[in-house]
């Protein structure tokens, strides 16, 4: 293995392990080789820079970038600013949930089409993405709310999203909380985990970010504690909402 910096990037040159795309997703064998994820979700070493074959002593060797940006093969329909995952077949594909994310889009794409995208270090290969979807009418009735993740080790919150497809048309103010809820806690009794509820009176069909509190203890799971979203106000024509929470081990 060798390794030469450019830019933000580092890469590192391996030994194909079997045959792999350009822009594929490798791991690291038991034998120091690069090949294909032998599990989906897996954490990866990087992104081939060309394609290795071990059968062909031109590209028995092999560039794979490690850290920084590169160009990845889309293993479905990506947009820009989705959280990543790996499939067996080396290609990225949108995180939903409970795997680890290695990659953010930097672009859309469409399956099998190479895109730009950045890679996490290695440190932060172990986020947790914790979504909740409401779909058609659900979300103008309050009790469609609720729990929608429990942690099974320490985590804390770093980021999220949500949207609407259809605001709320009340007069008030129509407001979702998302809240820390211990086992044995009554779900609105939890801890604000927002500094700034979500408006759920936002323009439609627009992702807007999540306002975490500063206080570390309210963005701090333990394991056994969960993630609830709690409503406020009239939920009147409210339609479509989508939520995503990223997370990490602490």
């Amino acid at each position: 293995m060798s390794a030469r910096i450019g830019g933000a990037e580092i890469v590192r040159t391996y030994t194909a392990g079997e045959a792999v795309a350009e822009g594929a997703a490798v791991v690291l064998s038991g034998a120091g080789e690069a090949s294909l994820p032998s599990a989906a979700g897996s954490k990866i070493l990087g992104v081939t820079s060309q394609k290795g074959d071990p059968s062909d002593v031109k590209y028995t060797r092999m560039p794979v970038v490690t850290t920084g940006e590169a160009d990845a093969l889309a293993g479905g329909t990506i947009s820009e600013g989705d959280l990543l995952t790996v499939t067996t077949a080396g290609k990225l594909i949108t995180a939903t949930g409970g795997q680890n994310v290695v990659a953010i889009a930097r672009e859309d794409a469409v399956a099998d089409q190479l895109f730009a995208v950045l890679l996490l270090p290695a440190s932060e290969t172990r986020l947790i993405v914790a979504p909740f979807n409401l779909t058609g009418t659900a979300p103008a009735t309050a009790a469609n709310f609720g729990h929608f993740f429990t942690a099974d080790r320490a985590l804390k919150i770093i980021g999220g999203r949500f949207r609407v497809i259809t605001p709320g048309s009340d007069g008030g103010a129509v407001t979702a909380m998302l809240k820390k809820v211990p086992s044995g806690t009554a779900m609105a009794s939890g801890t604000d985990a927002l500094a700034t509820a979500m408006d759920l009176k936002t323009t439609a069909n627009t992702n807007a970010a999540l306002a975490l509190h500063a206080t570390a203890g309210n963005i701090t799971l333990a394991a056994g504690d969960s993630l609830a979203l709690v409503p406020t106000g009239t939920l009147t024509a409210l339609a479509g909402l989508q939520l995503t929470v990223e997370l990490v081990e602490v």
